[in-house]
This record gives C-alpha cells, structure tokens and sequence, in this order.
C-alpha cells in the first residue's frame, strides 16, 4: 500500500510538473 502512495506520487508530481508548463506556456502565448 505505501508503494502505492509512492508510485501515485511520483505519477502526480509528473502531472503537476506537465500541467505547470502548459499553463506557463498558455500564459506566455496569451501576452
């Protein structure tokens, strides 16, 4: 189960980091 929570962390932090670029992206097209 702590695995789990691991692996679901590192897989959400991949997300987040991805999910920050797009939206600076976005922001940086936008101005």
């Amino acid at each position: 189960m702590i695995t789990f929570f691991i692996d679901m962390d590192g897989v959400l932090a991949d997300f987040v980091e991805s999910a920050v670029e797009l939206v600076s992206g976005l922001h940086c097209d936008v101005r």
